[in-house]
């Protein structure tokens, strides 16, 4: 079956206490302007899926459902009917907070932050192995960039950023004294990555913070602001044209569209909907070159 040629922008909600994956294309062009927007939406049931994540060659959705504190592969979840999902890991702890894929070795990496670890299996194998346990405090995003060999991860309870190899070697602490770090992702669409983190704060009259910085650590800058009394800044998203920011405000769940480039807001798809994450899929967005270290 061919591959969608554009990019999905993929979200997971609570609809009427069902979880439920939906998606649409991630260039707003085609409906910024509609009044009433169509979104595919697959595997609604007794889950809330609180992580997502997707393998745009493989057609895998992986996703871990808190209910049931699980990890699920959707095959072929671009096809137009059927809900099923294969187990990957039961029973993997107290709460698996974010997964995310290595696209060379078709593998899935995810966070638990109960047992404070990052363990890694095959898509399909119920075994898995130990990449880090030790020296984590309530891990919370973690990110996975095979083109050069590395993961990524957030520590709320540390308030760092770390970096190792994918085997869990060679770590390195690239940020330290934040607030309340929490979403990862690594934008792959840009020669060598770079790293897109957000950074909550408590305090009444700050700012929660996305930033940015190269893959090292470097050259860091703040992209977006948003005041706490405005609202939580949740997970984001990127592919070669946007950023895409989940945003919980008095008003409600939205999803806004930033401009690569300049931040500026091109879209807001108003949701009515508990935004748990999203993340966004395509053929330029897991590239299948490089050195993978």
């Amino acid at each position: 079956m061919n591959l969608p040629k554009e990019n999905l922008l993929f979200w997971s909600v609570v609809d009427n206490k069902q979880g439920q994956i939906r998606w649409l294309p991630a260039n707003a062009q085609s409906y910024k302007d509609n009044t009433t927007i169509t979104t595919s939406a697959r595997y609604a049931g007794d889950y809330r899926w609180n992580a997502i994540s997707v393998d745009y060659y493989e057609r895998n959705a992986i996703m871990s459902d808190s209910l049931t504190n699980s990890i699920y592969n959707a095959r072929e979840w671009f096809q137009s009917e059927g809900d099923a999902v294969q187990t990957v890991f039961g029973t993997s702890g107290y709460l698996v907070n974010a997964i995310a894929v290595d696209w060379f070795s078709r593998s899935l990496y995810w966070i638990d932050e109960g047992f404070n670890w990052i363990r890694m299996s095959s898509y399909d194998s119920v075994k898995t192995t130990l990449i880090i346990g030790t020296g984590l405090d309530k891990p919370q995003g973690i990110a996975v960039y095979p083109v050069n060999g590395y993961i990524f991860w957030t520590d709320s309870g540390r308030r760092t950023i770390e970096r190792s190899s994918l085997s869990g070697k060679n770590r390195t602490i690239l940020f330290e004294n934040l607030r309340e770090p929490t979403d990862i992702i690594v934008d792959a669409t840009v020669n060598d990555g770079r790293l897109y983190w957000i950074d909550r704060t408590t305090v009444y009259g700050e700012n929660h913070t996305l930033e940015s910085s190269d893959c090292g650590g470097q050259g860091r800058r703040i992209e977006y602001n948003l005041l706490y009394q405005e609202g939580t800044l949740l997970d984001i998203a990127v592919d070669e044209n946007f950023i895409f920011v989940a945003i919980q405000s008095l008003q409600g769940s939205f999803i806004r569209y930033l401009n690569k480039g300049n931040n500026t807001v091109f879209y807001d798809l108003s949701l009515q909907e508990e935004v748990l994450d999203i993340c966004v899929s395509g053929n330029d967005i897991q590239p299948y070159t490089g050195s993978g270290k």
